[in-house]
């Protein structure tokens, strides 16, 4: 029973198939790959934004988009990022992406980062989430040690494979 929002990029597809083991599940999304991938699961609900679409990232964009968000009510955003950097949180080199990424993070406090660990120490042209205000990270390894402490001090959740660290007063 809740509303979630999948952002575009290959890390985020990866929820999609656990999602169906819970009930009344509702997707938004502006991606056409997740949007494709969503619809092999009838049980999910599924809300696709559409508006002008960009090759390069398999996305939509634009103003119809951020309407649109404005209008939802969405629970938990599952957010990936091209960059990811303590002082500049998250960012992307996408100028159209990152407008919606940040129309959608305006709109709910509870966004989960999804980024493989390529992306920390990296900063991308426009920033769009501050990294203190995540709730919670997802990843493939140990983000850099530079980063442990904002996690510990910002009671972020950190998640990867073999993880010992997770942040006990975390949500």
């Amino acid at each position: 029973n809740t509303v979630i929002f999948l952002d575009s990029g290959s890390t985020t597809l990866h929820i999609l198939e656990s999602l169906t083991l819970k009930q009344n599940i509702t997707v938004i999304t502006y991606s056409l790959s997740v949007l494709c991938e969503a619809a092999k699961y009838p049980s999910l609900n599924i809300i696709g934004l559409g508006g002008f679409f960009n090759h390069s990232t398999q996305s939509f964009s634009g103003r119809t988009v951020i309407d649109e968000l404005s209008q939802l009510n969405i629970h938990t955003i599952f957010m990936s990022a091209t960059c990811v950097s303590i002082l500049h949180g998250l960012s992307n080199y996408s100028f159209q992406e990152a407008e919606v990424k940040q129309s959608v993070t305006n709109s709910c406090s509870r966004v989960i980062l999804m980024a493989d660990h390529s992306k920390f120490g990296l900063v991308g042209v426009r920033s769009f989430f501050p990294f203190e205000r995540l709730s919670g990270i997802v990843t493939d390894k140990c983000p850099p040690d530079e980063f442990l402490p904002a996690i510990r001090e910002n009671h972020i959740r950190l998640l990867y494979p073999g993880c010992p660290m997770e942040t006990e007063d975390a949500e």
